[in-house]
């Protein structure tokens, strides 16, 4: 049996089990928009499987230069979602919102709250889906400690 094959097989079907992950997320958020909470507690389960996969998927390439891979998180991951909290903040001077609550989004903060249930931090309507930035800034402080 071939290794490179083995290994192609294996990648693919992480890859195929990623995408699963991330209909599920779809999934759990349009049934919530539809009120249908039995199938979005069904199909919440995607979250934790696309943040452990993605982690396992971390750890198993080791970066080989430090500050290329903190670059490339940096652009990948908070880039984009910088820009859509740039957005927001156009939508936060319209309608007079509190600009901390922004910030709270956009540097991960609200996450905690996922954490520590007993901390209560305000959050515009619709940023509270990006909770996931503090366990994915969690999670790459532990890879770097545990790597290097």
């Amino acid at each position: 049996m071939n290794l490179t094959n083995e290994k192609q097989k294996r990648d693919k079907a992480l890859v195929c089990i990623r995408v699963l992950s991330m209909a599920m997320i779809l999934i759990c958020h349009i049934a919530n928009r539809l009120s249908i909470g039995a199938i979005a507690q069904l199909f919440q389960v995607g979250v934790q499987i696309f943040l452990l996969l993605s982690g396992y998927l971390c750890a198993m390439r080791p970066p080989k230069e430090i500050g290329k891979w903190i670059v490339r998180r940096v652009k990948r991951i908070f880039f984009p979602i910088w820009v859509f909290i740039a957005i927001c903040l156009i939508y936060v001077l319209y309608k007079g919102s509190s600009i901390l609550e922004l910030l709270y989004a956009g540097f991960g903060i609200y996450g905690i709250t996922r954490i520590f249930t007993f901390v209560s931090l305000p959050c515009l309507l619709g940023l509270g889906h990006l909770w996931y930035i503090t366990p994915l800034l969690l999670s790459y402080c532990i890879f770097l400690i545990y790597r290097f």
